[in-house]
């Protein structure tokens, strides 16, 4: 996030995002939650690992707060790692929501 790709790191995240909430509800039937989609639960670029050449996300770890819920929760979990951990890219946060794509839930 603070070497200069944090555009691209967000934008990344952005459209990684998308996917996990459009994964099939089923995906978790564990009985964890009961909302529309799968939400990481410490969703944000501290839980990414991107490709080094493609700054394409490689993977996502650190699943143990997976439910289903709102996206939103994601979303603005994403935001105040940005806000509070990188304060300097928070302009970046605009290619995440771009990147996200779809209104934002509020």
């Amino acid at each position: 996030m603070d070497s200069g790709h944090a555009d691209a790191a967000l934008r990344a995240c952005g459209t990684v995002l998308r996917r996990i909430h459009a994964a099939p509800r089923e995906i978790l039937d564990d009985g964890r939650g009961t909302g529309p989609v799968l939400v990481h639960g410490d969703f944000g670029p501290h839980n990414v690992l991107l490709d080094p050449v493609t700054l394409q996300v490689a993977a996502v770890v650190d699943w143990e707060f997976a439910h289903l819920g709102e996206p939103v929760e994601d979303l603005a979990w994403c935001e105040w790692v940005v806000r509070t951990h990188h304060p300097g890219q928070v302009d970046c946060l605009g290619p995440f929501f771009d990147a996200y794509g779809g209104a934002v839930p509020c």
